[in-house]
């Protein structure tokens, strides 16, 4: 039985896109600063600001703050801890309007309709990204047990741990299931010493660390993954598969 498990942020859906309204709604237009450089600048600061958080060096505020403030500081800009999290407060509102594309909702229902046995795997606090998982409604496709969030289970990705227990809890083999992130060090080094094979979903954005592992499959979109999950599954995979299937080559690692 093919198991395959998610990572929630920039892989079920763009994490960009609040980022970019929150951007012009707090700052207006930015002369010289790229929106993508700074999201994926904020990215970057994640892995370290969450850590920190996680061992108690820092408080919630005072990470999200951390991270704006690291992140517009790598382009130039020097912002208020004020501003820092004024504009986190309306970044994390954005994301209470976030939503599936047609594309990823189809690929859902393609896997449910296989008999897949789907899995969710997050880094976070449990209010924020519960909060997500009812937005996108993920429990459509995801039942709320083999939805596993780091801050519920006291342990991260990479952590092969929280990988273990999200097979335990799906009732997959880990050689026999897959697990789709956009992080390469948290998600496909993580998911790859429990056992599991990996996709990497690369948006381009270098989120995280570097991977020491290489992934058993790349992808750069939407379209992409699709195409390579549904070949997982066969050609026949559901009645959404021929009309959502994306021409081009599987990319491997």
């Amino acid at each position: 039985m093919l198991g395959i498990a998610f990572d929630i942020d920039d892989t079920l859906y763009d994490l960009a896109d609040p980022y970019r309204t929150a951007l012009r709604d707090c700052f207006g237009p930015l002369p010289g600063v790229s929106a993508s450089e700074l999201f994926a600048a904020n990215l970057r600061h994640f892995d370290e600001t969450y850590e920190r958080a996680r061992a108690g060096e820092l408080a919630m505020d005072d990470m999200f703050a951390h991270r704006q403030l690291s992140a517009f500081a790598e382009q130039g800009m020097s912002i208020s801890l004020e501003e820092a999290l004024s504009f986190q407060r309306v970044y994390r509102d954005l994301q209470c309007r976030i939503s599936l594309t047609p594309l990823m909702r189809g690929l859902l229902d393609d896997l449910a309709h296989a008999g897949a046995r789907l899995g969710v795997v997050s880094n976070g606090y449990s209010d924020n990204q519960w909060r997500k998982v009812r937005t996108l409604g993920l429990t459509q496709w995801f039942a709320p047990e083999v939805i596993v969030v780091s801050e519920d289970v006291g342990v991260a990705k990479p952590d092969r741990r929280i990988f273990d227990m999200a097979a335990g809890r799906m009732g997959t083999d880990p050689s026999t299931s897959w697990f789709v992130g956009d992080a390469a060090r948290n998600d496909v080094d993580g998911a790859a010493s429990a056992g599991w094979r990996t996709i990497w979903f690369d948006r381009g954005r270098g989120a995280g660390e570097p991977s020491r592992r290489a992934a058993d499959l790349r992808v750069g979109s939407e379209e992409e993954l699709a195409r390579v999950v549904r070949g997982l599954l066969g050609r026949d995979c559901g009645p959404n598969a021929q009309a959502r299937t994306a021409p081009g080559a599987i990319k491997e690692a």
